[in-house]
């Protein structure tokens, strides 16, 4: 089962940036419900910056308030997806399952 006595972060890895320009991250999680940066209970957002390799790394935080919610699961699902900050007009990109299994949390999904 699914590590739930501590808190968990979910890491969200996009390459290709410019570097003044990072990319607005949104996640979503297993029911598809937006995760919302005033939802402090449950999750901590982390948008990352670009680094000199033009790559951002974007976190989720779980916290183990919302673990608990997966205690009876052996993995659970979470989707990233970005929106350009430097083309405004831009579609965001598609979403990105970032999966936890077992004990294996941090885990890195690139575009």
């Amino acid at each position: 089962s699914v590590t739930t006595d501590t808190d968990q972060t979910l890491t969200c890895t996009i390459g290709g940036l410019n570097a003044n320009h990072a990319v607005t991250v949104t996640w979503k999680d297993p029911n598809e419900a937006e995760v919302a940066d005033s939802d402090t209970t449950n999750y901590v957002l982390i948008p990352g910056t670009v680094d000199g390799d033009g790559i951002q790394n974007a976190q989720l935080t779980i916290k183990q308030a919302k673990m608990a919610s997966y205690a009876d699961q052996t993995s659970f699902t979470y989707k990233c997806s970005v929106t350009s900050s430097q083309y405004s007009d831009s579609p965001s990109s598609g979403e990105q399952d970032v999966v936890a299994n077992l004990e294996e949390i941090l885990i890195g999904t690139s575009f």
